[in-house]
């Protein structure tokens, strides 16, 4: 096999390898249970389409000792949805809210 075709073939094989490695981990991770109060209400406010209440959420999210995750998840969800874009906020609200549930123990 030719020396560049290997190169070319092992950067390919690289760069996919990353790929998978970002979209297995892309989603949302576990939150607080503030940040999560806060989720639920952000969700309620996009599903009503509710600008006022978003903006309040937002003012006192910048008030809050939040970790910084949730933080900036909650932030960007609020954003989307000032911008207008309200479906979009209300699916990553959902995907959010989707992605604290964790399975009950089993014992």
């Amino acid at each position: 096999m030719n020396t560049n075709y290997r190169w070319i073939v092992l950067s390919l094989l690289f760069v996919l390898s990353g790929a998978i490695a970002i979209w297995l981990n892309s989603g949302y991770g576990p939150m607080s249970s503030q940040g999560y109060q806060y989720a639920l209400a952000l969700v309620s406010a996009c599903n009503r389409h509710d600008q006022a209440r978003v903006e309040r959420i937002v003012v006192q999210l910048r008030s809050e000792a939040l970790p910084k995750q949730d933080y900036r998840v909650l932030l960007d969800i609020a954003r989307v949805a000032l911008s207008g874009d309200w479906e979009r906020a209300n699916s990553n609200g959902r995907e959010l809210l989707k992605a604290q549930i964790r399975p009950a123990d089993s014992n």
